[in-house]
């Protein structure tokens, strides 16, 4: 999907196009404190045929966002998956994964 990152000095705002996508058919993981997964399915049915596509994207994160706040909102209407994340000052990195829940 397409994407873009934007940052400024209080937060980081990734935005994925992800359009005809359910929210059960996404999942947002953190993994070590340090990379971000977003990775999910779309299923099509078309002339009584049913096709899957699938995505999966990571974004290498720095040691400086806050990832016990992280948000994320699915824009149905739009088709867009919005996730965001306040920064703070440079933390040690988790090492566990951490599950985000996304909104609608």
């Amino acid at each position: 999907p397409i994407y873009t990152v934007d940052e400024t000095d209080e937060k980081i705002a990734f935005t994925m196009r992800v359009p005809d996508v359910e929210l059960k058919d996404i999942n947002i993981e953190i993994i070590d404190g340090r990379v971000m997964h977003i990775s999910g399915k779309k299923r099509m049915e078309r002339k009584g045929m049913v096709s899957e596509t699938s995505f999966d994207k990571r974004f290498a994160l720095g040691r400086n966002f806050d990832q016990d706040h992280i948000t994320a909102k699915l824009n149905k209407k739009k088709g867009e998956l919005t996730v965001e994340t306040p920064k703070v000052k440079e933390v040690e990195a988790a090492e566990k994964i951490k599950m985000i829940s996304i909104a609608e």
